[in-house]
Protein backbone atom coordinates (compact mmCIF):
# COMPACT_ATOMS: atom_id res chain seq x y z
CA UNK A 1 0.00 0.00 0.00
CA UNK A 2 1.43 3.37 -1.02
CA UNK A 3 1.36 6.45 1.15
CA UNK A 4 -1.55 7.88 -0.85
CA UNK A 5 -3.67 4.75 -0.48
CA UNK A 6 -6.31 4.57 2.21
CA UNK A 7 -6.95 1.44 4.29
CA UNK A 8 -9.89 -0.58 3.05
CA UNK A 9 -12.28 -3.03 4.66
CA UNK A 10 -14.48 -5.23 2.48
CA UNK A 11 -14.13 -2.88 -0.46
CA UNK A 12 -14.86 0.33 1.44
CA UNK A 13 -12.08 2.87 1.86
CA UNK A 14 -11.52 4.37 5.28
CA UNK A 15 -11.43 7.97 4.11
CA UNK A 16 -13.22 9.86 6.90
CA UNK A 17 -10.11 11.15 8.66
CA UNK A 18 -11.00 9.52 11.98
CA UNK A 19 -11.95 5.93 12.96
CA UNK A 20 -15.15 7.15 14.67
CA UNK A 21 -16.42 8.51 11.36
CA UNK A 22 -15.19 5.46 9.46
CA UNK A 23 -17.30 3.47 11.93
CA UNK A 24 -20.36 5.43 10.79
CA UNK A 25 -19.30 4.91 7.18
CA UNK A 26 -19.15 1.13 7.56
CA UNK A 27 -22.54 1.02 5.84
CA UNK A 28 -22.89 2.41 2.33
CA UNK A 29 -26.13 3.91 1.01
CA UNK A 30 -27.85 3.76 4.41
CA UNK A 31 -31.17 4.98 3.02
CA UNK A 32 -31.46 2.45 0.20
CA UNK A 33 -33.71 -0.62 0.25
CA UNK A 34 -30.72 -2.94 0.64
CA UNK A 35 -27.93 -0.92 2.29
CA UNK A 36 -24.39 -2.20 1.97
CA UNK A 37 -23.55 -2.91 5.60
CA UNK A 38 -19.99 -4.22 5.76
CA UNK A 39 -20.09 -5.01 9.50
CA UNK A 40 -23.34 -6.94 9.78
CA UNK A 41 -21.69 -9.68 11.85
CA UNK A 42 -19.57 -9.60 15.00
CA UNK A 43 -16.66 -11.18 13.14
CA UNK A 44 -16.84 -8.47 10.50
CA UNK A 45 -16.95 -5.81 13.20
CA UNK A 46 -13.74 -7.17 14.71
CA UNK A 47 -12.14 -7.20 11.28
CA UNK A 48 -13.15 -3.62 10.64
CA UNK A 49 -11.93 -2.51 14.08
CA UNK A 50 -8.51 -4.01 13.42
CA UNK A 51 -8.16 -2.36 10.00
CA UNK A 52 -9.33 0.97 11.45
CA UNK A 53 -6.79 0.74 14.32
CA UNK A 54 -9.51 0.60 16.95
CA UNK A 55 -8.04 -2.76 18.00
CA UNK A 56 -4.51 -4.04 17.77
CA UNK A 57 -3.92 -7.50 16.34
CA UNK A 58 -3.62 -9.22 19.73
CA UNK A 59 -6.83 -7.70 21.07
CA UNK A 60 -8.69 -8.49 17.86
CA UNK A 61 -7.59 -12.13 18.20
CA UNK A 62 -8.83 -12.15 21.79
CA UNK A 63 -12.28 -10.92 20.75
CA UNK A 64 -12.42 -13.54 17.99
CA UNK A 65 -11.71 -16.21 20.59
CA UNK A 66 -14.38 -14.83 22.93
CA UNK A 67 -16.93 -14.86 20.12
CA UNK A 68 -16.14 -18.50 19.35
CA UNK A 69 -16.63 -19.44 22.99
CA UNK A 70 -19.92 -17.54 23.33
CA UNK A 71 -21.54 -16.84 19.94
CA UNK A 72 -24.86 -15.78 21.51
CA UNK A 73 -23.13 -13.10 23.57
CA UNK A 74 -21.25 -11.99 20.46
CA UNK A 75 -24.54 -11.68 18.56
CA UNK A 76 -26.06 -9.61 21.37
CA UNK A 77 -22.98 -7.39 21.47
CA UNK A 78 -23.17 -6.88 17.72
CA UNK A 79 -26.74 -5.64 18.05
CA UNK A 80 -25.66 -3.10 20.68
CA UNK A 81 -22.78 -1.91 18.51
CA UNK A 82 -25.05 -1.33 15.51
CA UNK A 83 -27.47 0.60 17.73
CA UNK A 84 -24.53 2.75 18.85
CA UNK A 85 -23.42 3.31 15.27
CA UNK A 86 -26.84 4.47 14.11
CA UNK A 87 -27.29 6.66 17.20
CA UNK A 88 -23.94 8.32 16.58
CA UNK A 89 -24.84 8.89 12.92
CA UNK A 90 -28.02 10.68 14.03
CA UNK A 91 -25.89 13.24 15.85
CA UNK A 92 -23.77 14.11 12.79
CA UNK A 93 -24.54 16.32 9.76
CA UNK A 94 -26.99 16.58 8.20
CA UNK A 95 -28.77 16.94 11.54
CA UNK A 96 -31.96 14.94 11.99
CA UNK A 97 -35.10 17.06 12.31
CA UNK A 98 -36.57 14.88 15.03
CA UNK A 99 -36.01 15.93 18.63
CA UNK A 100 -37.12 12.58 20.06
CA UNK A 101 -34.74 10.67 17.79
CA UNK A 102 -31.87 12.97 18.71
CA UNK A 103 -32.61 12.61 22.44
CA UNK A 104 -32.64 8.83 22.16
CA UNK A 105 -29.39 8.93 20.21
CA UNK A 106 -27.77 11.14 22.83
CA UNK A 107 -28.81 8.72 25.57
CA UNK A 108 -27.37 5.73 23.71
CA UNK A 109 -24.03 7.43 23.08
CA UNK A 110 -23.84 8.98 26.55
CA UNK A 111 -24.47 5.63 28.27
CA UNK A 112 -21.60 4.03 26.38
CA UNK A 113 -19.27 6.92 27.18
CA UNK A 114 -20.17 6.67 30.85
CA UNK A 115 -19.07 3.03 30.78
CA UNK A 116 -15.84 3.99 29.03
CA UNK A 117 -15.17 6.61 31.72
CA UNK A 118 -14.89 3.86 34.32
CA UNK A 119 -11.67 2.72 32.64
CA UNK A 120 -10.20 6.13 31.90
CA UNK A 121 -6.97 7.17 33.63
CA UNK A 122 -4.58 10.09 33.46
CA UNK A 123 -1.14 9.43 31.99
CA UNK A 124 1.19 11.71 34.02
CA UNK A 125 3.93 11.51 31.40
CA UNK A 126 1.81 13.01 28.64
CA UNK A 127 -0.90 14.60 30.78
CA UNK A 128 -3.53 12.99 28.62
CA UNK A 129 -6.33 10.49 29.09
CA UNK A 130 -5.71 6.81 28.48
CA UNK A 131 -8.06 3.91 28.97
CA UNK A 132 -7.23 0.42 30.18
CA UNK A 133 -10.12 -1.23 28.38
CA UNK A 134 -11.07 -4.86 29.06
CA UNK A 135 -11.35 -7.66 26.54
CA UNK A 136 -12.95 -10.30 28.73
CA UNK A 137 -16.34 -10.78 27.06
CA UNK A 138 -17.77 -10.02 23.61
CA UNK A 139 -19.67 -6.94 24.80
CA UNK A 140 -16.37 -5.29 25.80
CA UNK A 141 -15.85 -4.48 22.12
CA UNK A 142 -18.51 -1.81 22.60
CA UNK A 143 -16.17 -0.05 25.04
CA UNK A 144 -13.29 0.02 22.57
CA UNK A 145 -15.51 1.58 19.94
CA UNK A 146 -16.95 3.96 22.53
CA UNK A 147 -13.43 5.11 23.43
CA UNK A 148 -12.86 5.86 19.76
CA UNK A 149 -16.02 7.99 19.68
CA UNK A 150 -14.86 9.83 22.79
CA UNK A 151 -11.49 10.47 21.20
CA UNK A 152 -13.27 11.95 18.19
CA UNK A 153 -15.33 14.30 20.35
CA UNK A 154 -12.15 15.59 22.00
CA UNK A 155 -10.69 16.59 18.61
CA UNK A 156 -9.70 20.11 17.59
CA UNK A 157 -13.09 21.87 17.17
CA UNK A 158 -11.80 23.58 14.04
CA UNK A 159 -12.03 20.21 12.32
CA UNK A 160 -15.67 20.29 11.32
CA UNK A 161 -17.68 17.29 10.15
CA UNK A 162 -18.86 17.34 6.56
CA UNK A 163 -21.32 15.10 4.75
CA UNK A 164 -20.72 13.80 1.25
CA UNK A 165 -22.66 15.60 -1.48
CA UNK A 166 -22.77 12.42 -3.57
CA UNK A 167 -26.06 11.00 -4.76
CA UNK A 168 -27.58 8.70 -2.07
CA UNK A 169 -24.40 8.90 0.01
CA UNK A 170 -24.48 9.92 3.67
CA UNK A 171 -20.83 9.30 4.49
CA UNK A 172 -19.20 11.81 6.81
CA UNK A 173 -15.64 13.06 7.12
CA UNK A 174 -13.45 15.64 8.80
CA UNK A 175 -12.98 18.84 6.87
CA UNK A 176 -9.51 20.32 6.85
CA UNK A 177 -8.74 23.73 8.32
CA UNK A 178 -7.00 24.87 5.15
CA UNK A 179 -7.47 24.54 1.42
CA UNK A 180 -10.68 24.00 -0.55
CA UNK A 181 -13.78 22.76 1.25
CA UNK A 182 -14.10 19.01 0.92
CA UNK A 183 -17.33 17.97 -0.80
CA UNK A 184 -16.97 14.24 -1.35
CA UNK A 185 -16.27 11.21 0.81
CA UNK A 186 -13.89 10.05 -1.92
CA UNK A 187 -13.05 11.91 -5.13
CA UNK A 188 -12.57 8.54 -6.86
CA UNK A 189 -16.16 7.43 -6.25
CA UNK A 190 -18.79 10.04 -5.39
CA UNK A 191 -16.61 12.88 -6.66
CA UNK A 192 -15.98 11.17 -9.98
CA UNK A 193 -19.68 10.28 -10.36
CA UNK A 194 -20.60 13.93 -9.79
CA UNK A 195 -18.11 15.07 -12.41
CA UNK A 196 -19.54 12.58 -14.90
CA UNK A 197 -23.09 13.82 -14.22
CA UNK A 198 -21.99 17.43 -14.63
CA UNK A 199 -20.22 16.61 -17.90
CA UNK A 200 -23.32 14.91 -19.30
CA UNK A 201 -25.48 17.85 -18.23
CA UNK A 202 -23.11 20.26 -19.97
CA UNK A 203 -23.14 18.12 -23.10
CA UNK A 204 -26.94 18.12 -23.18
CA UNK A 205 -26.94 21.90 -22.79
CA UNK A 206 -24.50 22.32 -25.65
CA UNK A 207 -26.52 19.96 -27.87
CA UNK A 208 -29.74 21.85 -27.12
CA UNK A 209 -28.12 25.12 -28.13
CA UNK A 210 -26.85 23.86 -31.48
Amino acid sequence: MTKTDKPEFDGLSLVAGHPALDFVNSVKYRGSTVPGDRVSTYAAMIGWAEVADVLDTATAAKFKQLATLDPDAASDAQTEIIVLREAFRSLLPPLVDDDHLVQRAEIVVSNVLLEVAKYRQIDPASMSFVAQLPAQKPSDLLLWIGFTLENFMLRDPRLEVGCCEGCNCDWVFLRGTRGPVRRWCDSRTCGNAARVRQYRTNQKTVSAQT
